[in-house]
């Protein structure tokens, strides 16, 4: 059994609402009841002059606490695969199974993932190779400063009217082989909330969001197609993707129902500058706000066949 192992994120924020009370009547009017007092949970964040993190749920005064852990296993992937035996002499062809667990967790100031798969059988096979390359292609990301955040929609236009959906990235580090350190110009989106409120997710959504001109530097590599000193203009784009969808494994068909799908697209110019950075094509965050979790994750990495992510048992 072959073990692999990558980081990548995840986001979570917390989000409440309450009601105004009913005002006591003056001399000669009728009672009437008062609007309801709007947090920033249900209100339209593009309507916001002022905000404080706490109202996401952030505690300042402890940044490292965990926001979210979420187990997640990778839907299994069949696969048959040709196997190279006494240096190429002899060849069998078998029929493999990937497996995989992600355990996500994230905080006020960084957002992780560890990941370990396995071949059942085990296997020494090109075909098989690919796939663990990607399973191995995560990253981890460092937040911007929880001060700074709050003002971030004041210093950069991409950002204004986003408080609590989407984790602001300044500094991405690709997964435990080849190791490679980015640093950020601006603050790249990562993954939406799982346990915002969902007025305010649609909220700050919109019907797309677009963050550009985002300049990526190599700080470190011990990848030696990445060299030190390069850099990267980019994008970000995010929207609202249909919830539903039906997913292929080895038993069949899986139907997956959210309350909202996110779609976040990055490109820095080609899908080599993506995979050097650690950041595939494109994220779909399928969320369910009513167990403040994700429902299923496909990561896609321009192959045109994504990995699929379901919470495990």
């Amino acid at each position: 059994m072959s073990n692999f192992k990558f980081r990548s994120l995840c986001v979570a924020s917390l989000l409440t609402a309450s009601c105004g009370p009913t005002e006591m009547p003056s001399s000669g009017t009728p009672p009437r009841t008062a609007g309801p007092t709007k947090t920033a949970g249900d209100g339209d964040a593009s309507t916001e002059t002022t905000f404080d993190l706490s109202k996401c749920g952030f505690d300042k005064s402890k940044p490292g606490v965990n926001f979210a852990s979420r187990r997640l296993a990778i839907t299994p992937i069949p696969m048959t695969v040709t196997s190279v035996l006494l240096g190429g002499l002899f060849s069998k062809t078998d029929n493999v199974v990937i497996n995989g667990l992600a355990i996500l967790e994230d905080s006020m100031t960084r957002s992780v993932s560890t990941f370990s798969g396995t071949v059942t059988p085990v296997v020494d096979s090109q075909d098989v190779k690919p796939i663990l390359a990607k399973l191995s292609s995560g990253f981890a990301a460092d937040i911007l400063e929880p001060t700074l955040r709050e003002k971030l929609g004041e210093t950069n236009e991409d950002w204004k009217g986003v408080y609590c959906s989407f984790q602001p990235a300044i500094k991405l580090e690709r997964g435990a082989l080849n190791r490679v350190t980015v640093d950020l110009d601006k603050p790249l989106p990562i993954s939406p909330s799982a346990v915002s409120n969902l007025v305010r997710l649609k909220s700050e959504l919109g019907s797309k969001r677009s963050w550009k001109g985002i300049t990526a530097k190599v700080t470190s590599s011990i990848d030696p197609s990445v060299v030190v000193g390069t850099v990267w203009t980019g994008s970000a784009t995010a929207e609202p993707v249909p919830a539903t969808v039906a997913i292929d494994g080895v038993a069949g068909q899986v139907s997956v129902a959210a309350e909202l799908a996110v779609k976040l697209t990055y490109d820095f110019g080609s899908a080599e500058a993506n995979k050097a950075l650690g950041l595939p094509q494109s994220i779909i965050w399928y969320i369910d706000t009513a167990t403040k979790g994700y429902k299923l994750i496909q990561i896609d990495f321009g192959d045109g066949v994504p990995l699929n992510y379901l919470p495990s048992l």
